[in-house]
């Protein structure tokens, strides 16, 4: 019974700490200002195939602002959903994390995080994957160019980088 309750603890704070992640990656990309309306249109972060990480992500962005922009975040449970996305999270259960889906949301500006070990080859610009008790980013930076998109060298220095 404690190997089950360790399990439960373990998967409730890995989804937390990704959840986490997620948030603060708002501090270290950057969009091309044309996809926003205004100056102050929200960032929508957008979660599919993972229940608990969208649940954890409500939480933690609740009341939350980047730069005068309102930090919102929707659960996907269609690909067409995905218009009006700036971060789209594919969890483990997600079945639109396809190639196609990835080099189309590329092409929109939407930075793509997923936790699939072969999210990257597919089209993905960052996997989450856990390693020894942390999270460890992993970034395509040709996936995150073809988006347009700008990443922190902060960031990069804290990743591994392909």
């Amino acid at each position: 019974m404690l190997l089950c309750f360790s399990n439960v603890l373990y998967s409730s704070n890995i989804h937390a700490l990704k959840s986490l992640f997620l948030f603060n990656f708002v501090n270290y990309v950057e969009w091309p200002s044309q996809i926003f309306k205004h100056k102050n249109s929200p960032i929508t972060y957008c979660v599919s195939g993972n229940l608990r990480v969208f649940k954890n992500l409500r939480s933690v962005l609740k009341d939350e602002y980047y730069k005068k922009r309102k930090l919102i975040v929707r659960e996907l449970k269609s690909d067409a959903e995905m218009h009006g996305c700036h971060i789209v999270f594919f969890g483990e259960d997600d079945k639109y994390q396809t190639e196609s889906t990835l080099k189309f949301l590329a092409r929109q500006h939407i930075l793509t995080v997923g936790e699939d070990p072969d999210f990257l080859k597919k089209g993905g610009m960052i996997n989450l994957d856990y390693d020894k008790n942390h999270v460890v980013i992993e970034i395509d930076l040709e996936n995150v160019k073809q988006g347009q998109l700008n990443i922190s060298s902060k960031l990069l220095r804290l990743s591994k980088v392909q």
